[in-house]
């Protein structure tokens, strides 16, 4: 593969970053919108909120992370089973179906709590510096 094995997955790669990061933003900023009026919210419903959010995202783009595992996979092959994205997708829904492009949500929902608690601690921080 050489140097275009560095390459494969990235535009799925970068696509899924977009949807991730889109939606995240988003429910972010309607999450803020919404609760702003809500100053005495505690730590614990605005951890589930963050938390809520970060899952959700995550899922909702997981296909691309998907698609992209299965494209990095055949790096270094010397027999190709999938040929591109298309190909990819193709082959993970004839095996697994819709259900394929979701394994490993539990697995995502751990990781996001360290995502779920940076974002706590920057508003914490952010707070603080506001009220001085």
């Amino acid at each position: 593969d050489g140097y275009l094995g560095l390459y494969k997955g990235l535009m799925v790669s970068l696509l899924g970053l977009l949807a991730y990061r889109t939606i995240y933003f988003k429910l972010s900023g309607i999450a803020k919108t919404h609760f702003a009026n809500n100053a005495n919210a505690g730590f614990l419903k605005q951890f589930a909120i963050a938390q809520g959010i970060v899952i959700l995202a995550g899922i909702l783009s997981m296909p691309f992370e998907t698609v992209r595992k299965a494209l990095i996979m055949q790096t270094g092959n010397a027999i190709v089973n999938i040929k591109s994205a298309r190909d990819a997708v193709k082959k993970i829904y004839e095996e697994d179906g819709i259900k394929g492009f979701f394994t490993g949500g539990f697995a995502l929902a751990l990781k996001t709590i360290s995502s779920s608690t940076l974002t706590m601690l920057y508003q914490g921080i952010k707070e603080i510096i506001t009220k001085s």
